[in-house]
């Protein structure tokens, strides 16, 4: 293993969340997420292990066995403490106890790749909020937001690096009392694993890069002050979310920059219900919800 520089497990993380939005970004729902959203004055983030895309936290997970396996097959670091890890990132149990909660959005207007696998057909909808507002709603409510890492070249070295250093942090904590357990060192691998999570939660398999998406990401903390955590049902389980509120902390206001409603045999109606439900709270001005020009629908 090269020797760890200065910088922590931390920094890394940390630099995935540095930069933020220039442009609006788009969040796509249902209808019946629009009039949730018009209602509760919020989107849902939810806790990262109920993704529907369950393959995303794998995606990271396999490449930071790769580098576990390169420095056990090479005799770098300790060599029990690498062992370990190697099957602690193969077990549910490093992400079991994580609570970081995550809600997505997108660079991309009017997608119809957007329409198609996040919304339901003839019921989507899209979201759009300006960058200063959602930077503002980030920063109130103890988000950070990144965009996500699509390349694998630049995946494969933030892995190396995120597990260079966990294994020198992880070395330095020390393994529990008792030595000889095959699980001495989970510990210290549970007391770095949120930020481990926080670099995994930016990466998407590559065939996603089309969707230009970024992340904004809380870190439950279970101390008074958190946020409650809601439930929601979804098709074989329950959810868990928090709050992620689009009231503008100066202003106090609920607003949406704009709204775009999907492929839909009513495009009209649902336009027009749209424009009536959300009325002054849309401030694009000069076309207040949009329909779509993309051509699909289903047959």
């Amino acid at each position: 293993m090269s020797e760890p520089s200065e910088h922590q497990l931390a920094d890394i993380a940390s630099s995935l969340y540095k930069d933020e939005p220039t442009q609006n970004l788009y969040h796509y729902t249902s209808l019946d997420g629009v009039v949730g959203i018009h209602k509760q004055q919020a989107l849902w983030a939810t806790k990262v292990q109920y993704f529907s895309d369950s393959s995303e936290l794998s995606h990271a997970f396999s490449l930071f066995r790769r580098r576990v396996d390169f420095l056990l097959g090479n005799n770098r670091a300790p060599q029990d403490l690498l062992s370990q890890l190697s099957f602690w990132l193969q077990s549910p149990q490093h992400t079991a106890n994580a609570a970081l909660f995550v809600v997505c959005f997108t660079e991309r207007r009017d997608s119809l790749s957007q329409w198609r696998g996040y919304t339901p057909m003839g019921r989507g909808a899209c979201i759009e909020l300006r960058a200063d507002q959602l930077i503002a709603c980030t920063r109130a409510q103890g988000y950070d937001i990144a965009r996500c890492v699509y390349q694998y070249n630049q995946k494969a070295s933030l892995a190396e690096q995120a597990i260079d250093r966990f294994v020198s942090q992880a070395a330095k904590i020390g393994p529990s009392a008792d030595r000889s357990s095959s699980s001495s060192y989970y510990p210290a691998f549970e007391a770095l694993q949120q930020d481990l999570l926080r670099i995994a939660a930016t990466f998407k398999h590559d065939t996603f890069e089309d969707e230009q998406e970024w992340r904004a990401v809380r870190r439950h903390d279970g101390s008074p002050a958190a946020p409650e955590i809601a439930y929601r049902v979804g098709r074989a389980t329950l959810i868990p979310y928090i709050r992620f509120s689009l009231v503008h902390p100066d202003s106090g206001k609920f607003t949406l920059w704009n709204v775009w409603v999907g492929p839909t045999p009513h495009l009209e109606l649902s336009v027009a219900a749209l424009r009536s439900l959300l009325g002054d709270q849309i401030m694009c001005g000069r076309y207040p919800v949009m329909p779509t020009k993309a051509p699909y629908r289903e047959t």
